[in-house]
């Protein structure tokens, strides 16, 4: 049985964070005091190289017997780049003793049993979030198919649109025997003057020689009238 699920199994209430995950790399535990105001509180540390769980120990008191041997989880801590520790040197009353852990959200304030517990802490809080930022930076990016399912996939990346040609669908739907797409004819459009013409060419050839003597007759009754004046 792996470490971790021994002390998930004392801690109350259960962390979140660590349902459906109890697999956590365990790197150290020990007396701790934090500082609450203007008041030092008795807590219990376990470090992991992932979190930092501040505890409450467990109550000795023979009256209460429903919390005996279990570790009242107060402050959760998740290590991240974000996550520093820092020497803080200016209490007049133990200057030796005192660090402060800062997270994204909050500050808390701890007091070590000894200055050997305290560059303990200060160096194995270090270490774990060193780890941590090396793991981020080296770890190889994963695929996007890894990252999201197909259903986020789908909306989030577009397909792009294939067009096709009206020929192109219909040999695609055809079959195998499939017929070449047939060019349409090309509309016989005439103009008005081609039918004129068209329609000259296609008169009587008696017409057209009555039609030339017609003119032939009046040039004549033109010259004659010229003449006798």
């Amino acid at each position: 049985e792996d470490y971790s699920e021994k002390i998930f199994e004392k801690l109350s209430p259960k962390p979140e964070e660590w349902y459906g995950n109890l697999h956590h790399e365990f790197v150290h535990e020990g007396k701790i005091q934090q500082l609450i105001g203007k008041k030092l509180k008795n807590r219990y540390f376990f470090l992991f190289v992932d979190c930092l769980l501040v505890t409450k120990p467990p109550s000795t008191s023979k009256f209460n017997k429903s919390t005996k041997g279990h570790y009242r989880l107060k402050i959760y801590v998740t290590l991240q780049p974000k996550t520093y520790i820092l020497d803080v040197a200016t209490d007049l009353r133990q200057p030796d003793l005192r660090f402060t852990l800062m997270s994204p959200l909050k500050a808390f304030h701890f007091f070590a049993l000894t200055p050997e517990d305290k560059a303990f802490w200060m160096r194995e809080i270090n270490r774990c979030i060193s780890m941590i930022i090396r793991d981020q930076t080296e770890s190889p990016r994963r695929p996007v198919s890894e990252n999201i399912s197909d259903r986020n996939l789908a909306k989030n990346h577009l397909i792009p649109l294939q067009y096709t040609s009206a020929s192109n669908l219909s040999t695609q739907f055809a079959g195998d025997n499939n017929p070449q797409p047939r060019k349409l004819p090309r509309p016989n459009v005439s103009s008005p003057s081609s039918d004129v013409l068209q329609k000259n060419t296609e008169k009587n050839p008696a017409e057209t020689l009555l039609l030339y003597s017609l003119i032939l007759l009046v040039v004549l009754v033109l010259l004659t009238l010229f003449t006798f004046r």
